[in-house]
């Protein structure tokens, strides 16, 4: 606990961290941070869809297909990384890509028909599921 508050009160004074220890804890409260946010955004992906006039089926796809993803691609994904010497990269990679593509679900109603944009924003949806299973 003792460690927790120092590191909180240097952070607040913007001192760098002191050991491995506190730096790794300053990196998992700005995961937790954008994991939570993500978590709040994905919320929405349904009702997001639906607004732009996506039918029941699409919706129904939206909600099982990134389940689906995961499931597929998680042994392949795995035995990939097994040969991979710097998996550490493929991860924070493999976050950037799912955290990044987010901006194109912001940008694409913006671009493409509404009509046309429910069904890509499904497909794009679903594509950044693949980064999950890294």
């Amino acid at each position: 606990m003792f460690l927790l508050i120092n590191t909180l009160r240097a952070r607040a004074f913007g001192q760098q961290p002191g050991s491995i220890v506190e730096a790794n804890i300053r990196n998992l409260y700005f995961e937790i941070l954008f994991a939570a946010t993500l978590g709040a955004i994905i919320t929405y992906n349904a009702l997001f869809v639906v607004r732009l006039g996506a039918s029941t089926a699409l919706v129904g796809i939206l909600s099982a297909a990134p389940a689906l993803v995961v499931a597929l691609t998680s042994i392949p994904s795995a035995r990939y990384l097994e040969r991979k010497i710097h998996r550490k990269a493929w991860m924070i990679n493999s976050l950037l890509f799912m955290r990044l593509g987010y901006l194109v679900v912001v940008a694409l109603p913006l671009f493409v028909p509404l009509n046309v944009a429910a069904v890509l924003l499904v497909l794009w949806l679903i594509i950044l599921n693949v980064p999950n299973a890294f």
